[in-house]
C-alpha cells in the first residue's frame, strides 16, 4: 500500500471535483469522495490514508471504463 501525501490527497480532491462537474450519475458519489480527501489533506490522520484508497479503488469499479 502507497502512502499519500497531503498534496496527493489535495490534488486527487480537487481533481474529483472537476470530473463531478461534469458527470450526472456518479456525480454525488464523486462530491462525497471529493469531500472525504480533501478531509484527509488538511487533518494529521495518516491511519486514514488506507481507507480512503479503498474507496477510491471500491468506487472505480463502479464506473464504466475505468
Amino acid at each position: 500500500m502507497s502512502t499519500w501525501t497531503r498534496e496527493n490527497l489535495a490534488t486527487a480532491s480537487e481533481t474529483l471535483e472537476s470530473v463531478d462537474e461534469t458527470t450526472d450519475d456518479a456525480g454525488e458519489r464523486l462530491e462525497s469522495l471529493a469531500d472525504q480527501l480533501d478531509t484527509l489533506a488538511t487533518r494529521d490522520v495518516s491511519d486514514q490514508i488506507g481507507s480512503a484508497h479503498e474507496s477510491v479503488t471500491a468506487f472505480r469499479e463502479t464506473v464504466e471504463g475505468v
